[in-house]
């Protein structure tokens, strides 16, 4: 029994093999394992990061490596930095040194590369400031609009466009401005503008022959004559009789027509001229009627009236800025 345990524990034990030339002894290696050493490092493993530097500390470093202040100066805020400005080539320093020594024995002024700027006397800027140059400007003349009309049955060309242009290349030579069609006391005129009255001198001195209306039989020459000849201008008295029987209707969708505006206020009275102008996303409409009914109506009754399903708004024609200001009347 004995014997075995002793077997035992010799077949356990590892053999040693002796090396002659290095005097180590190791281990018999095995085929299946191997005995590996396990790496030591001398270097102590820190747990804890490196204290970083504060933005104090670095500020400092900075100032110091920039201005060579010497290790341990202290805090910066009490130390007083002296700036260098002497030059860093020797050879300059020493030829600014001859420069001025020699200036201050002759008695001038030290000078220097840069040329510094004379100071500027704030009552010559202010003064320079105030005296601004006036430039003459010549007003614009509003050159007059003088006009010769003509019956538009007399005058070739099937169209009111096709007659317009007839007449400016008739009267291109003597300066036409533009030509135009007017209705007078239901009436059609053709009209002939110009802005210099020798102009319209020569127009209505010319052969208006080639302007003949050839599909009119026995038709002659058309006859130009002035158009206040026509239709005289208004006194003051008749322009303000017009503007009281006059009203002004906003509000008016764009897709309304004039007839839509004659139709719903043809009720007020007898209408002498309507007239549409577009402003922003909506129509105003001027009605000028024969008589005050509707501008009294729209004074004192109501301020509103419907075009169809349509509501909008009626200001009554001079009255209307007070309407506005919500001014009393009397």
């Amino acid at each position: 029994m004995s014997n075995s345990k002793t077997s035992r524990r010799t077949a356990q034990q590892p053999v040693v093999l002796i090396d002659n030339h290095n005097s180590t002894l190791r281990p018999a290696s095995s085929s299946k394992h191997t005995n590996k050493k396990s790496k030591v490092s001398s270097e102590l493993y820190t747990l804890q990061k490196p204290v970083q530097p504060t933005s104090t500390e670095i500020d400092e470093s900075i100032i110091k490596d920039a201005y060579a202040l010497p290790p341990g100066t202290g805090d910066i805020a009490n130390t007083p930095l002296t700036l260098d400005v002497s030059p860093k080539n020797p050879q300059h320093k020493i030829d600014t040194t001859d420069a001025s020594c020699s200036t201050a024995q002759s008695g001038g002024s030290v000078s220097t590369d840069m040329e510094m700027d004379q100071p500027i006397d704030p009552a010559s800027t202010s003064t320079q400031q105030r005296t601004i140059p006036v430039v003459p400007v010549d007003s614009i003349l509003i050159l007059p609009n003088l006009v010769i009309a003509t019956p538009a049955d007399t005058v070739k060309g099937k169209s009111a466009s096709d007659k317009k242009t007839h007449i400016r290349r008739f009267f291109g030579t003597n300066g036409v401005a533009t030509a135009s069609v007017r209705n007078v006391a239901g009436k059609s005129y053709v009209c002939a503008h110009f802005s210099a009255q020798s102009d319209v001198d020569d127009a209505l001195k010319r052969d208006t022959a080639p302007l003949t209306n050839s599909q009119k039989e026995g038709a002659s020459a058309p006859t130009f004559t002035l158009f206040t000849t026509i239709k005289p201008d208004k006194t003051e008295d008749e322009k303000a009789a017009a503007k009281n029987c006059t009203i002004q209707v906003i509000d008016i969708y764009l897709y309304r027509k004039g007839a839509d505006v004659r139709a719903a206020f043809s009720n007020f009275g007898n209408i002498v001229k309507l007239s549409l102008v577009t402003k922003g996303l909506y129509q105003n409409a001027y009605i000028q009627f024969d008589s005050t009914v509707a501008s009294t109506y729209f004074t004192e009754n109501a301020w509103s009236h419907f075009i169809y399903e349509d509501a909008v708004r009626v200001l009554p024609g001079p009255r209307r800025i007070h309407i506005i200001l919500g001014s009393n009347f009397v």
